[in-house]
């Protein structure tokens, strides 16, 4: 349906949208003629300046459809940790840590330790995130330490 229509159309109104459009096409159509014909007046004037043939954009050559773009699952990335970031903190707490520690006791030290987030469950986070925490060994069920 065509912008700003909220119930539905009678036969002459989209008959009347239908046309519009139309005639949009068409000169939009005239558009890109003569703004062809004017860049294959600037190509002719760089070959005759330079000796070189001007390169008409393919895409100007002729009517291509637009390519789609691929669905699916982009390729993981490895992401970089930086300081302050969560895993980073995790990782100083549990080295200045005597015992090892549960998610909960890691999520009240991080947030001791000055890291700020807006999330309400902090623990969830810090089990999320503690996958990603590089020489962080599992002792028990729970229970992580440095290695």
């Amino acid at each position: 349906m065509p912008k700003g229509t909220k119930g539905s159309m009678s036969i002459a109104e989209l008959q009347k949208a239908i046309a519009k459009a139309e005639k949009r096409v068409q000169t939009l159509e005239r558009r890109r003629a003569r703004l062809l014909a004017q860049l294959e007046g600037v190509e002719a004037d760089i070959a005759n300046l330079t000796g070189k043939a001007g390169l008409v954009p393919k895409s100007a050559q002729s009517e291509e459809k637009p390519k789609r773009k691929k669905k699916g699952r982009k390729a993981a990335k490895k992401r970089r940790t930086r300081a302050g970031s969560l895993p980073d903190t995790i990782a100083k707490v549990l080295k200045a840590a005597d015992d090892p520690m549960n998610a909960p006791q890691i999520a009240e030290a991080v947030l001791q330790k000055g890291y700020k987030t807006k999330s309400k469950n902090v623990t969830a986070l810090v089990r999320e995130s503690i996958s990603r925490v590089p020489g962080i060994k599992k002792v028990s069920r729970g229970l992580y330490t440095v290695k």
